[in-house]
């Protein structure tokens, strides 16, 4: 580890030094981006586009840490995901904590996830449990906007209701309080992930017509409510699903987890997720799922990640781009990554921790007594998660348009058997009127950018803040916090993207 980050750390700042007077790949041509300001996409408002799920069941910080709260507040977020995801299957709302006899309903399908469930129940009861209450006030502390637009707005939240074991009447009393609290739901999903539990939810048919009852109390309760259903990357789910006649839903939603597990070394798994990102992403939303539920159907994707080289900057790459590819996307009105604050020793998440103090919260519960998280250290950090996330998520999010953006020229790297161009480029305009460029970098070396804006090269000077490394392995740690940071730059007439790199591109006409 030591050795690969002084490597990282050396090669960055040879970047750093020359990048001004680079140019592309072999010092070939620069890969041009052509913007199209004078027409805008037609995609839904993306003041409250990114966000992430705030999944902290079975980790030790309550919602009231004031660390925590500093750190998501540096994120930006339009949404959080409440309140959690396969957590909230045994958990009551009304009390904050897990219920015994709902953990049990699990006992016999998923070992590992029941033993998932105990722990979260000792953790929960050790610090109090996660109220309702605790998250809306969470909320009131946050808004989206806040760095980077004059007209910030409150974060907003994506609910999760529970269908496994819990009640219609009871969903119906959660978006009530919701109202009440202040949570500000853009839509409830109906149950968490259906697909993988078989004994509640056969088939996608089995599952629409089991949580048609909740969506009609929620709707009952609260007439603005919007509810969400469950699609997987499985065709015979699909068209289980497509087959139900009543269309009571108002969204689809959708967790993606490309896995590369077993595609081979750095490189091979690299080409796995970019042919992902080329081949999958937008064609599976628009052509597969749009065929079976028709053009005007929407989508919301309040989980994403990534199945291998998980925490490092290539995730963060892919992540960065994922939200790029849709936010141009007609058909998807949010999407946000899985998790924003992990436990430790999981640098899965934009925030991670040093120590998660779940130790003496199990303690705390067997003892029967509970904990007073506010006072305990858990050295919260950024990964290069919350990195991209900060450079990337308030520019969609305080965007006024999103221009066509089209990308040629320059380096490419592998993506399955085929190759794909190194960069992935979106245009944005600032709700102050600025110009903004979106990128990303998937190859390990520098990459020059020719704008081109409505036929015209830009002749500019460009303000730039990245991310970047020649390591794509590069990852934060509670030892080297800053392994992977945003750098600011400048660059006359032609930006330079980092290796490995996310980039946010500024620019005055």
């Amino acid at each position: 580890m030591t050795n690969r980050r002084v490597l990282t750390a050396l090669s960055l700042l040879i970047f750093l030094a020359s990048a001004k007077s680079m140019l592309s790949q072999e010092g070939g041509p620069a890969t041009v981006v052509s913007i199209d300001t004078t027409h805008r996409l037609a995609v839904p408002s993306r003041r409250h586009f990114a966000g992430g799920n705030m999944q902290i069941m079975f980790s030790g910080q309550s919602y009231a840490d004031p660390k925590m709260r500093t750190m998501l507040a540096g994120l930006d977020l339009g949404w959080m995901r409440f309140p959690a995801g396969t957590m909230d299957d045994a958990w009551d709302w009304r009390t904050g904590q897990m219920r015994p006899e709902w953990i049990a309903k699990f006992k016999n399908e998923k070992v590992e996830l029941y033993q998932r469930f105990v722990f979260a129940d000792q953790v929960l009861r050790g610090k109090g449990g996660n109220p309702l209450d605790g998250y809306a006030s969470l909320l009131k502390t946050l808004r989206t906007g806040s760095a980077t637009s004059p007209g910030s707005e409150a974060t907003h939240t994506i609910g999760v209701v529970n269908t496994f074991t819990d009640t219609p009447e009871s969903a119906a009393a959660l978006a009530l309080e919701a109202e009440k609290q202040g949570l500000h739901v853009d839509v409830w999903e109906l149950g968490n992930e259906p697909f993988y539990f078989k004994d509640f939810y056969p088939t996608g048919a089995d599952y629409l017509k089991s949580v048609e009852p909740y969506a009609a109390a929620i709707k009952a309760a609260v007439p603005s409510a919007k509810v969400a259903v469950y699609v997987q990357r499985n065709n015979e789910w699909l068209e289980s699903m497509a087959s139900y006649k009543n269309r009571y839903w108002d969204e689809l939603y959708w967790h993606p987890y490309p896995g590369a597990k077993d595609a081979g070394d750095v490189a091979a798994k690299m080409a796995f997720y970019n042919e992902f990102l080329a081949d999958t992403t937008n064609r599976w939303v628009d052509q597969d799922v749009g065929k079976l539920f028709g053009p005007g159907m929407q989508m919301e994707i309040s989980e994403y990640g990534i199945g291998a080289m998980r925490g490092t900057q290539y995730a963060a790459v892919f992540l960065a781009e994922f939200m790029l590819r849709f936010s141009s996307d007609p058909h998807v009105t949010q999407a946000g990554m899985h998790i924003l604050v992990g436990r430790q020793g999981n640098g899965d998440n934009a925030i991670a921790l040093t120590n998660d103090h779940t130790a003496e919260l199990v303690a705390a519960a067997k003892a029967g007594e509970t904990v007073d998280t506010t006072r305990l250290d858990y050295g919260f950090y950024y990964t290069p998660y919350g990195l991209e996330m900060q450079l990337v998520d308030p520019v969609i999010g305080t965007s006024d348009a999103v221009f066509p953006t089209v990308v040629k020229g320059g380096a490419s790297v592998s993506a399955g058997t085929a190759t794909i161009s190194a960069i992935y480029a979106q245009a944005f305009r600032g709700a102050d009127g600025s110009n903004h460029l979106l990128l990303t970098n998937k190859s390990g070396v520098p990459q020059t950018i020719q704008v081109v804006m409505d036929g015209k090269p830009v002749h500019a000077t460009f303000h730039t803040r990245s991310t970047g490394s020649m390591n794509p392995e590069a990852e934060n740690s509670p030892q080297q916090r800053d392994e992977v940071k945003i750098v600011s730059s400048t660059f006359p007439n032609a930006p330079v993207v980092p290796p490995y790199g996310v980039m946010d591109a500024v620019w005055e006409r």
